[in-house]
């Protein structure tokens, strides 16, 4: 499966096979295409490049069409992805509007992005058409099942692999290996990076994030890390049904959440400063401007953590309407067990710290797969081990 030219569907530029070189000429023709080399160089730190790699691939072809790439996409695609690439690239975007979608995908140490010519763009690409490995590629005009898509790879592991051994051991007691920790935080990172941007845009301000932590709790010792004993929290989860089942929980202390939300409603934190935090012991207590607000922050901060986790995975989440309360730390236990209905003696969760540093807030997204969805993701993450 080669990439020399693809659509602007992502679908389609995983798996589809190279287009024509006819095709090519009519989207040169065209005078709104803008061509561009764009070089990227991963962070050296990023353990999972080939997931990387596909994201930046993915958000690229919302914008444009890439139509070959160094290496070429047949190396990307069996996982031997490096630091550095290179896309060749058509968009009637700008170099500024490319950015900002670069901007936005973790990870990523270097980009330059530089706008060619069209003739020089089109000798490089009769120069990628007269590859051996094209030329097999076009003559044979098929894709084996060894070449299956990285996102059919992704998405069939599920039904493909044995589940009993994992589901029992995510029973049992889980235990984790390494390498599938470092794969369970890159769902944080995708998931809390997409929500931290939404945030972003929402509030006007910058939201950076850590690096996600992989933890197996007791219920009581994930009590004793969200808040302190006398801490008032605002905690929000949202239970997620359909073939994978979990819930994505925002926990923050309330005067953190209170200032976003103030932000939210007037452009400063300025209604925030005048609520007594001290008589405030349940949601329902705030105005119905600020119970609003409060809607609003958590049902987009836990949609596009999903949606996130969705488009890597292939996985089906439906999220279902969040719930909100105001607690005392020493409470969450109770909660997890009478309204959230965890009853699983250890939980594992992928926790993630969002952090408004000219606030100084910051807000806990935390991912809790159930035993079940834990054991799908693991095999389906094994695919990019």
């Amino acid at each position: 499966m080669e990439s020399r030219t693809r659509c602007c569907n992502i679908e389609e530029f995983i798996e589809k096979g190279p287009e024509s070189f006819d095709q090519f000429q009519r989207a040169l023709s065209d005078n709104r295409q803008i061509c561009f080399k764009i070089y990227i160089r991963l962070n050296p730190t990023c353990k999972l490049r080939k997931v990387r790699t596909y994201i930046i691939l993915r958000e690229l072809s919302k914008i444009g069409k890439i139509f070959f790439s160094k290496p070429d996409f047949s190396i990307l695609d069996a996982g031997e992805v490096g630091l550095e690439i290179e896309l060749y690239f058509m968009s009637e975007k700008t170099q500024l509007d490319i950015l900002k979608t670069l901007e936005e995908i973790l990870e990523i140490e270097n980009k330059v992005i530089t706008q060619m010519n069209k003739d020089d763009f089109m000798n490089l690409y009769k120069k990628s058409l007269s590859t051996e490995l094209f030329a097999t590629a076009e003559s044979n005009n098929d894709i084996s099942e060894e070449k299956l898509s990285f996102r059919g790879k992704v998405s069939n592991s599920i039904e493909k692999t044995k589940e009993s051994a994992v589901l029992d051991q995510a029973k049992e007691g889980i235990k984790l290996e390494e390498d599938q920790k470092d794969a369970l935080k890159e769902i944080g990172n995708i998931g809390a990076g997409n929500a931290a941007n939404a945030l972003a845009r929402m509030i006007n301000k910058r939201v950076d994030i850590n690096i996600p932590s992989v933890e197996i709790f007791q219920s009581i010792d994930l009590e004793r890390a969200l808040g302190k004993n006398n801490d008032k929290v605002f905690f929000s989860w949202c239970d997620m049904s359909g073939k994978n089942e979990g819930f994505i929980v925002l926990s923050s202390h309330i005067s953190d959440v209170t200032k976003l939300a103030s932000i939210m409603i007037n452009g400063s934190d300025s209604l925030a400063k005048k609520i007594n935090l001290d008589n405030i012991n349940f949601v329902g207590d705030f105005s119905d401007l600020f119970q609003s607000a409060f809607s609003e922050l958590v049902s987009i901060l836990f949609n596009h953590y999903s949606m996130a986790v969705t488009n890597l995975l292939g996985a089906d989440f439906i999220n279902n309407a969040p719930q909100m309360v105001v607690s005392i730390g020493n409470q969450l236990e109770l909660l997890f067990k009478e309204s959230m209905k965890i009853l699983e003696s250890t939980i594992l969760v992928i926790m993630t710290d969002l952090t408004v540093r000219e606030l100084k807030v910051k807000v806990k997204m935390i991912f809790i797969p159930l035993a079940e969805t834990l054991s799908r993701l693991l095999k389906t993450l094994a695919e990019f081990i």
